[in-house]
């Protein structure tokens, strides 16, 4: 699929250091991404040094992957400051430069923001871009000391709003941090309006983005399957916040109901869960696979699914389960909602409601399979239109480097 003259134009040292089994070849897709040394309209004579501070380096590759391959297309220098390991290793392949940044190491926001103070005199940097709420609050104090740009990222909410001491002293944090940043991406029109009402970002600030968007290429339709059971698949970590306990409650109250389903887990398990799980094994209505790597079997052999999460900024998940034709049920909250064609392409819950996901999951097994393929393919079709990752990399790049 893709010649040596491809591979030593676009990513030699990836090649030189990785064995081809280890590569993630789906970095290759052509997100548009100019030849070394071609004009590109992402050129600016003076932005040529990119500095990317980040606190979780598998978020990093999995979902802005394609953004860091266009700036090296672009014949910029990208510099990580990330935690090392072997996520941070396969894009320093890549052609980025690495400063390992264990962020745990840092106890204190002062600590961390005299750490990226130290990096930002050693790099000196033209523009900085940051993903997390560390390096947005620490980062962003570091380049408007020494006006730098800055672009930062607001992926989830979380704690923000939360009523607590500590989301008042994060607000003001917030606050000071982002007063000069060039761009404030959000990943869904709900978070930018808070950002707002508590008068952290003006509006001229907010780039609004569908998310990380989803990588079609990878995330390909796959035809649709035939079960004599319908399958629910649940993916991500199982912890309260993320809805376990009301997802754990639905499908025992489904096959109580006599209805022929059953729900893989795939993530990780707070040990909390292992006493309330293990009779469900038993019975054989929830299999735990645990974390995998590569999502994209469990998506195709599933008929269904499921996100009961309580917070996001714009669940990945769902998106790629629609990308792959897959009828989603997300709960009705920033972040899955938007994800969700209501009736259309899957169902929406009120959050937190063992009921209302047990009705939205019973819709969705008393179903004919002829009509959950089709709103598996109607919601592949919503991601061609609205969540294509390339539309987040060119509007994150536009920003970027704008005026």
């Amino acid at each position: 699929m893709f010649t040596d003259t491809y591979k030593s134009r676009y990513f030699p040292n990836l090649f030189a250091i990785f064995p081809p089994e280890m590569i993630d070849i789906d970095i290759l897709r052509p997100y548009n991404i100019p030849r070394i040394g071609e004009s590109c309209k992402y050129k600016e004579k003076h932005m040529k040094r990119i500095l990317i501070l980040s606190d979780d380096s598998f978020a990093l590759r999995k979902f802005r992957r394609e953004l860091i391959a266009t700036m090296l297309g672009s014949d910029m220098e990208v510099t990580l400051g990330i935690p090392a390991g072997e996520d941070a290793a396969q894009l320093e392949a890549l052609g980025c430069k690495l400063i390992d940044i264990k962020t745990e190491k840092y106890n204190s926001n002062r600590e961390m923001t005299a750490k990226y103070r130290q990096i930002l005199n050693a790099e000196k940097p033209d523009v900085v871009v940051t993903y997390g709420l560390r390096p947005n609050i620490c980062g962003g104090r570091s380049c408007r000391k020494k006006n730098i740009p800055h672009c930062a990222n607001v992926q989830n909410l979380g704690q923000l709003t939360h009523r607590t001491l500590r989301s008042l002293l994060l607000l003001r944090q917030y606050r000071t941090a982002l007063k000069n940043t060039k761009a404030v991406f959000f990943e869904n029109a709900y978070s930018a309006a808070f950002f707002t009402e508590k008068k952290i970002v003006r509006e001229d600030q907010q780039v609004i983005l569908p998310g990380a968007g989803v990588n079609l290429w990878q995330h390909a339709l796959q035809p649709y399957p035939e079960h004599d059971t319908v399958r629910f698949l649940y993916l991500g970590r199982m912890k309260q916040e993320k809805g376990t306990d009301e997802l754990l409650s639905a499908i025992k109250m489904l096959y109580d109901d006599c209805y022929e389903v059953r729900l893989d887990l795939v993530g990780e398990a707070d040990a909390a869960y292992d006493d309330r799980l293990a009779p469900l094994k038993e019975m054989g209505i929830v299999v735990v696979h645990g974390f995998r790597e590569d999502p994209r079997p469990y998506y195709a052999a599933c008929d269904c699914v499921v996100m009961p999460s309580h917070s996001e900024g714009m669940n990945n998940v769902l998106l790629e389960a629609a990308a792959t034709g897959r009828p989603v049920i997300g709960s009705y909250i920033p972040g899955c909602r938007e994800a969700v064609d209501e009736g259309r392409t899957g169902f929406t819950f009120r959050t937190q409601d063992k009921y209302a996901l047990y009705e939205a999951m019973r819709r969705m097994a008393a179903m004919p399979r002829a009509q959950r393929e089709e709103m598996g393919l109607a919601g592949r079709q919503r991601m061609e239109k609205l969540f294509d990752r390339q539309i987040v990399v060119e509007n994150t790049m536009n920003a970027i480097f704008r005026p």
